[in-house]
């Protein structure tokens, strides 16, 4: 999509900021009518100002009471590490969490707020 858009200069397409190409600009834009206008710079999406910015969420089943899977847990462990956050921003597709929002998740998981064992490895 990007690519057709950048071959057609009338044209209007939606896709996410890690895939535009040469020839397409994406816009600022607002939440509402009154509202201040946003350009889609890494701060303003990181700071979710940017209106089309979203949170990925990793969302897994788990029973009351019990424990998830020792590899998925595992896997979302070193996501919420350092190590894993690193890899996230390494990979510029998706921006990392605050400290703060891993540690909330880590908590979710059972994990202290501030560190988990991936983080000591």
């Amino acid at each position: 999509m990007p690519q057709a858009v950048a071959a057609d200069p009338a044209a209007i397409g939606f896709t996410a900021l890690g895939h535009l190409v040469p020839g397409v600009r994406a816009i600022a834009v607002a939440r509402e009518a009154d509202a201040p206008f946003h350009e889609p710079t890494y701060e303003n999406v990181a700071r979710a100002a940017y209106p089309l910015s979203r949170v990925f969420y990793l969302v897994v089943a788990r029973k009351p009471g019990e424990r998830l899977a020792a590899a998925l847990d595992a896997f979302a462990r070193f996501l919420l590490s350092r190590e894993g956050q690193g890899t996230v921003l390494a990979q510029a597709v998706f921006l990392p969490l605050r400290a703060a929002q891993a540690g909330e998740a880590r908590q979710l998981l059972g994990a202290p707020a501030g560190r988990c064992a991936a983080d000591a490895q």
